[in-house]
C-alpha cells in the first residue's frame, strides 16, 4: 500500500488504484454517507485555471462526471466503507 506522509497532514494519505467502475462505486458510497469530496475529472486537466475547472465540472450532471480521482477525509470507519474492495496502489 502506498502511504504518503506529508508534514501538513496529521494522518497518512492512503492511495488506491481502481478502474472507472470502482471509482464511481466509491464516489456513490461517499455521497450516500454525506462525506464531502474533492473530485478530479478528466475535464479538470483540459482547462488552464481554477475558474475554468469549476465551470467544467459544474456543466456536467453528477451521474455523467468523468471521474479520474477523488480525495476525502472522514472517520476511518466511514473511509473503510467507501474504499471497500479497492486495491491499494503499489
Amino acid at each position: 500500500m502506498l502511504r504518503v506522509t506529508v508534514p501538513m497532514f496529521r494522518q497518512p494519505v492512503l492511495v488506491y488504484g481502481t478502474d472507472a467502475a470502482g471509482l464511481r462505486r466509491a464516489y456513490d458510497r461517499a455521497m450516500q454517507r454525506g462525506i464531502e469530496l474533492a473530485i478530479y475529472t478528466h475535464e479538470l486537466f483540459t482547462t488552464g485555471h481554477d475558474e475554468a475547472n469549476r465551470a467544467a465540472v459544474a456543466s456536467v450532471v453528477a451521474e455523467d462526471l468523468d471521474l479520474v480521482g477523488m480525495a476525502l477525509r472522514a472517520e476511518r470507519k466511514l473511509v473503510d466503507k467507501v474504499v471497500d474492495k479497492l486495491r491499494p496502489h503499489t
